[in-house]
């Protein structure tokens, strides 16, 4: 039976109440989840040996996930990824939603749902214990339309399965986007990189980038190119191929066109794998997109010694820019409808 505990942790830079939740199952493995941000903060998994250890990047102070630049861990929305220029058309009229310093919109920019602190409850699911992170959006905040209320449920399987599902609602028409933006490595060796796992996407193409990374509308083939993970491959080997699209990301950050057998149902998207510990990770899902980061642009602070590829994220999404693609699949959520979304990270081990 999975178990939640909660603990009220030191804070002196923000109003809000910073709460952490461990949520436990009887094999001893663990995932701890801030209700800031609504961000992972841990996931505790064993090895092939049984040694558990903790497969996320996350800061050994909480009080730096006030400052983070790199979401870390962080549900992003209410729009995850980027939109060009900040703008879009809904039912003819033009919305400006908030721009960052390139001028365009990521991750919600200074409205993002990283930067608050969500309500939280216990409530019992499936004969366990689920945690569920809420907050309220007023309308017109970072230029999005609609009052709307989002939900996180955090559920931990005792077969070291994490359920992440994403719920929206708005009292006017808007768009809805939201992602987990975790940074996984499974190696117990925090100086080991996270590019050389073994990896591979289930997908045939991917969305090509201008040099703003916002997709053009073209979408390509992955075949004979760095972005061809159908078969496992080495991040690492992958990355020291040449492409014009590696050079603008410095190196991954491409969101994938996921292979669906039907549309909405949970399927495999993605598998990492350490050779070294023998942790396999799945990533299930429901949603179209898989954007593939190789945490790039990552660096040490003061405290935690990141660089870049210590940890990889596999955020499952709808694409980038789809507001202004009349192909992509549709992020327009109505009024009085329910966005719901479901993506599960299966632990295991394997035997080499």
């Amino acid at each position: 039976m999975t178990i939640i505990t909660k603990k009220i942790l030191p804070n002196n830079l923000i109003d809000d109440e910073i709460q952490s939740f461990i949520l436990s199952n009887r094999q001893g493995a663990s995932i701890s989840v801030l209700n800031f941000g609504a961000a992972i903060s841990e996931i505790n998994v064993p090895d092939r040996n049984g040694v558990m250890s903790n497969v996320v990047l996350s800061y050994s102070d909480s009080n730096d996930y006030f400052s983070d630049k790199f979401f870390l861990g962080s549900t992003v929305g209410p729009y995850a990824n980027r939109i060009r220029g900040g703008k879009f058309m809904l039912d003819g009229e033009p919305v400006q939603l908030a721009t960052g310093e390139n001028g365009h919109h990521l991750h919600g920019e200074s409205a993002g749902v990283h930067l608050k602190a969500w309500n939280s409850a216990i409530i019992e699911q499936e004969g366990d214990q689920a945690l569920v992170l809420s907050l309220a959006l007023p309308d017109g905040e970072g230029g999005y339309p609609g009052e709307r209320c989002l939900e996180v449920i955090y559920f931990f399987s005792e077969d070291n399965e994490l359920t992440i599902t994403f719920k929206a609602t708005s009292s006017k028409k808007t768009i809805v986007n939201l992602a987990n933006h975790s940074y996984f490595n499974l190696s117990p060796r925090r100086e080991a990189s996270a590019t050389e796992h073994v990896l591979t996407i289930n997908a045939d193409k991917y969305l090509e980038v201008d040099e703003a990374q916002i997709p053009t509308g073209e979408v390509k083939d992955v075949t004979d190119t760095p972005f061809d993970f159908r078969s496992p491959a080495i991040i690492a080997h992958h990355l020291d191929r040449e492409h014009e699209q590696l050079k603008i990301g410095q190196g991954f950050d491409q969101c994938y066109m996921l292979n669906k057998q039907s549309e909405g149902g949970l399927e495999l998207a993605a598998a990492l794998y350490d050779l070294a510990s023998g942790r396999k990770l799945q990533v299930i899902t429901d949603q179209p997109g898989l954007q593939f980061y190789s945490g790039n642009h990552l660096q040490a602070n003061t405290v935690e010694a990141f660089f870049p590829g210590a940890g990889v994220c596999l955020e499952t999404q709808h694409f980038p820019d789809a507001p202004n693609h009349a192909h992509f699949p549709s992020v327009v959520l109505e009024p009085g409808e329910l966005f719901e979304s479901k993506t599960i990270y299966r632990f295991s081990n394997f035997n080499q």
